[in-house]
């Protein structure tokens, strides 16, 4: 008969998260990552896989919360600009204070694994895709509303602004001045009064 786990599976996938988020999934060791979650080593391997697979759940748990936060923000009732730039302010305001700025770990991912690692693309592509939508749509809204010009490309500008948001994520790892992140949002929101 199988022992029962002595551990919260879900707490220790979340510390194996913020271990990520924090390390890089290659500097993140074996023994950092059950010191963390507070387990032993066969638990980790009994329960989850090896290191990779655990970072696979850290990594899809860490992207369905992240979509479901764009989701929540981009699908609230407004006019598009003010969303959008309540968005682009959630992600910078604070940057450089109390603020750690480890960026998105979908975007650090993709950096440091992405391009050598199929399993790890493919979901930030699942991502990345998604979130285009949710963009798309918001600006599909605005079109229609007659806020955003009708003869923008909406599927074209959600990619941009999502690249911008990239951006801003490694920008925002190296510490930038506030004043600077609020101009790459501005002008990077002025593409809306582009027609």
């Amino acid at each position: 008969m199988a022992r029962p786990k002595e551990f919260d599976e879900e707490r220790a996938l979340a510390a194996a998260l913020e271990l990520f988020w924090e390390k890089g999934y290659e500097a993140a060791s074996v023994q950092d990552l059950t010191e963390r979650m507070g387990i032993q080593k066969a638990s980790l391997y009994n329960t989850f896989g090896d290191k990779h697979a655990l970072f696979v759940r850290a990594l899809s748990a860490y992207s369905t919360e992240t979509l479901e936060w764009y989701r929540v923000l981009l699908e609230r009732p407004g006019p598009t600009r003010v969303i959008l730039a309540d968005l682009f302010r959630e992600l910078t305001d604070g940057c450089g204070k109390d603020d750690d700025c480890r960026g998105c770990l979908c975007v650090n991912s993709a950096v440091e694994l992405a391009p050598h690692d199929p399993a790890i693309a493919a979901l930030i592509d699942r991502h990345n895709r998604s979130r285009e939508e949710l963009f798309r749509r918001a600006l599909q809204r605005g079109q229609a509303s007659g806020e955003v010009p009708a003869d923008l490309d909406a599927t074209a500008t959600a990619r941009f602004l999502l690249n911008v948001i990239a951006g801003l994520d490694v920008a925002r790892k190296g510490g930038p001045r506030q004043s600077e992140l609020d101009d790459v949002v501005r002008v990077a929101l002025s593409v809306l009064d582009r027609h």
